[in-house]
């Protein structure tokens, strides 16, 4: 783990910059007779920009950490809500195909619904390749490549959107056609072994920066 220092640490780095000054402030004034030196004031200009130095590390080390979590968090808590928009799309689908009754309204909500939860991911998708991208991480290495799911995600909200065109807004021809889709895939089960797998990715990769 990257050294974290104590205020124990602090005072012994004030302690050694004093005596840094002091045999510097000798040198100076004995060996090459420039005078007296402020050694009070030269050691706190030194000891004040070791103290920024450490300080704008560990800031520098938490933004990293804090802006990991805030893309390990957003993107799980975003895959969750697409998996739940997709079953509330499944689920009216299924009802409707199975000849029960349902408005229009009850099919293109939760479509629309299930687009917007894939655009919230999009910005989770771009950060996570330029992530990536800055570590030089090879996905083909990782648990899982979430790129995979993405392609996966985009190709089936654009057959949903092909269908409605080629059935011109006519919802008795869309209900099937979304049922055929919804029906033969397997994105369900993609979305929660990327949202586990990555999770374990990303826990990883932030262990190996830290050590």
């Amino acid at each position: 783990m990257k050294k974290k220092f104590s205020a124990f640490d602090i005072i012994g780095l004030g302690v050694i910059s004093y005596l840094i000054c002091i045999i510097f402030g000798l040198v100076s004034k004995h060996v090459f007779n420039l005078g007296e030196v402020d050694i009070l004031s030269s050691s706190a200009t030194l000891f004040a920009g070791i103290v920024a130095l450490i300080l704008f590390n560990d800031w520098r080390e938490q933004y990293r950490i804090d802006l990991f979590f805030k893309l390990l968090e957003g993107i799980t808590v975003n895959l969750s809500n697409f998996d739940h928009k997709l079953d509330a799309l499944n689920l009216a689908v299924m009802k409707a195909n199975s000849g029960q009754p349902f408005k229009k309204c009850d099919i293109m909500i939760p479509a629309k619904e299930l687009q917007k939860a894939f655009d919230v991911l999009i910005p989770d998708f771009i950060l996570l390749k330029k992530l990536f991208d800055l570590r030089k991480i090879d996905v083909e290495q990782l648990n899982t490549n979430p790129f995979d799911l993405e392609k996966d995600i985009s190709q089936l909200t654009l057959d949903l959107l092909k269908v409605h065109v080629e059935c011109n807004n006519d919802i008795k021809k869309i209900v099937p056609g979304y049922w055929k889709l919804l029906e033969n895939s397997n994105l369900k089960i993609d979305v929660l072994t990327v949202k586990y797998l990555l999770n374990q990715d990303l826990q990883d990769i932030l262990l190996k920066d830290l050590s």
